[in-house]
């Protein structure tokens, strides 16, 4: 009979993207709850429902790099809106930007 290994249980992450706090933010600014932002979502042919968007929020979820335009297309907010300010471009001194 063979033995089965024995899983590592991988340590939960606290949060699995940068971007929950600024989601909520983005959706309190619009004056929308949960449910309303998902309907909105819908209603623009984006598949994001209050669940999703709560977990995405919460950083219970990651947010896939293929979910931004659809971030971006909800909102009214540019990429940019959507990262937290220590993760813009910094311009250099000669006005060519670079990520820190």
């Amino acid at each position: 009979m063979r033995r089965r290994a024995k899983r590592r249980k991988e340590p939960a992450r606290k949060n699995q993207n940068i971007i929950g706090p600024t989601l909520v933010k983005l959706r309190l600014q619009k004056g929308w709850t949960q449910d309303q932002a998902a309907a909105k979502a819908q209603c623009a042919g984006l598949d994001f429902s209050r669940q999703m968007l709560a977990n995405m929020e919460t950083g219970r979820r990651g947010v896939k790099d293929y979910r931004l335009p659809d971030l971006v297309k909800l909102y009214g907010c540019s990429f940019d809106d959507l990262f937290p300010a220590q993760y813009h471009a910094a311009k250099k001194s000669d006005g060519k930007k670079a990520l820190l």
